[in-house]
């Protein structure tokens, strides 16, 4: 489902992005664990509406060329369910090679869901809790969804308030 961090970025960015972990850990008592993810998941519902979509819209067509001319009778309803049939499967495809339209069939409300499971997933995987004093911070970005994601272990939350946290995620995704 999502891609390793090694996949997404050259040996450069890494270290790159190890040394600004580094600094932003010298002025603050937590400990930071940056996770960066392809996308949070392949969102099929996406692409089943895609298929739909498209299947739909040559469903109209095929009913518009009957209902104002004479066109469509040498092609038949079988015709019409074929291209429905290659429409849906092309919307599908469409959907899952075009980013931009995954996003805007999966909508923001399961996108946010999602990302907030994937990163409290990540929370748990990447033991961000297992620090001394529960100082732990998990940075979670996920570039499919362009969301951003601030989790801090009690310890942490106990010292910084949400507004804090919102500000972090907010200059972040800029």
């Amino acid at each position: 489902m999502a891609k390793k961090v090694e996949h997404l970025f050259t040996a450069e960015e890494r270290e790159r992005i190890a040394a600004a972990v580094k600094t932003a850990e010298q002025h603050t008592a937590g400990e930071i664990v940056p996770c960066i993810v392809a996308q949070c998941d392949e969102y099929e519902e996406a692409a089943w509406r895609g298929g739909a979509i498209a299947a739909f819209l040559v469903f109209a067509a095929f009913f518009c060329l009957r209902a104002f001319t004479t066109a469509w009778l040498p092609l038949g309803l079988g015709a019409m369910g074929a291209g429905m049939a290659l429409a849906g499967g092309a919307g599908m495809l469409l959907v899952q090679w075009v980013p931009a339209f995954r996003r805007l069939l999966a909508g923001e409300e399961l996108m946010d869901r999602r990302v907030t499971g994937r990163a409290l997933q990540a929370f748990v995987e990447e033991e961000v809790f297992a620090t001394r004093e529960r100082t732990g911070i998990l940075i979670f970005l996920s570039l499919l969804e362009h969301e951003v994601r601030v989790l801090g272990d009690a310890g942490i939350n106990a010292r910084v308030a949400q507004e804090e946290w919102e500000e972090v995620v907010r200059r972040l995704a800029e």
